[in-house]
């Protein structure tokens, strides 16, 4: 009888050691684990810090040499940008381009120059912004500014683009056309942007084989660069009047409005009834500016 209960003890205690073993197969371990994750969260911590810290070291020598690379080289910037005379910034622009090379060794380096001249030129008119154009075309920005053109992230051809177009290179035109039409959106608009700055009217080409929409944003910008050109050589706006994209149309429409082509206030007549009401209401009030004398009734019309 005895060995019977014993023996029944044995197989209930077997079976709950076999039901522990499977619900928590951890359970005879458990110090183990936790001195094994609290090791694994140390050195980890120490990883981390370690990174860290030789991140910043690295981030502090780049800055350091950055200002080096900028002080050995400020004093040919600004040389040539004061340059009074062809011989003077030729004589600079000979001591400029090994200097540069000299001292510009990466990608990095490079934008960091690039973005000094660009940010001078910017701040500069006449004889002194031509001499930065002519010392950013004949030394090694421009190199990395076309590799710069070429890499595969889209904001850094952007910025390569600026550059490009900030410095008047006209030189690079075609390469910046084939992005005006761009299946990205903002460089597209930054090519765009460029082409005007670059080629003036001529710069609106791309207009006319522009299949996406025109931001509102985009045709503002663009109105901004034309503001500044002479007004008597605006091309005839209504050329664009016919293109199968609304914001394009309507950007014709404003162009239009802004440059008072009254020649143009039969062919704008003919949105006044559009069933587009941003084309419609666009129309009217530029009729309304270029035509004097001109009103409507509710229905739209065009009545003189």
């Amino acid at each position: 009888m005895i060995l019977g209960i014993l023996a029944a003890n044995s197989v209930a205690n077997t079976a709950v050691n076999i039901a522990n073993a499977v619900n928590y197969p951890f359970a005879h371990n458990i110090e183990t684990i936790v001195v094994f994750m609290i090791l694994l969260f140390t050195y980890s911590s120490i990883i981390l810090f370690l990174a860290v810290i030789i991140l910043r070291l690295r981030k502090n020598q780049f800055e350091k040499r950055a200002e080096f690379i900028k002080s050995s080289l400020n004093g040919l910037i600004m040389g040539a940008a004061f340059a009074s005379t062809e011989d003077e910034l030729n004589e600079v622009l000979l001591q400029a381009k090994p200097a540069f090379n000299k001292y510009i060794r990466t990608s990095s380096q490079g934008q960091i120059m690039i973005n000094e001249v660009i940010n001078m030129h910017s701040n500069l008119a006449g004889q002194s912004k031509n001499n930065l154009s002519r010392l950013f075309a004949e030394t090694c920005l421009m190199t990395y500014t076309m590799r710069n053109l070429g890499n595969e992230n889209w904001h850094v051809k952007a910025s390569a683009i600026r550059a490009l177009a900030q410095i008047n290179s006209e030189a690079h035109i075609p390469k910046i056309e084939k992005y005006a039409l761009h299946h990205n959106i903002y460089l597209q608009q930054e090519a765009q942007i460029a082409l005007v700055n670059l080629r003036g009217y001529d710069g609106l080409d791309f207009l006319g084989k522009l299949k996406n929409a025109l931001s509102d944003w985009q045709q503002i910008n663009i109105l901004d660069v034309l503001r500044k050109l002479d007004k008597d050589k605006a091309p005839d706006f209504s050329q664009w009047l016919s293109n199968k994209e609304d914001t394009i149309k309507l950007f014709s429409i404003r162009l239009i409005h802004y440059f008072q082509q009254g020649y143009n206030s039969d062919k704008l007549e003919e949105f006044v009834h559009s069933e587009n009401k941003l084309l419609r209401n666009e129309a009217i009030a530029a009729l309304q500016k270029i035509k004097p004398g001109s009103h409507f009734g509710s229905s739209n019309t065009v009545k003189a």
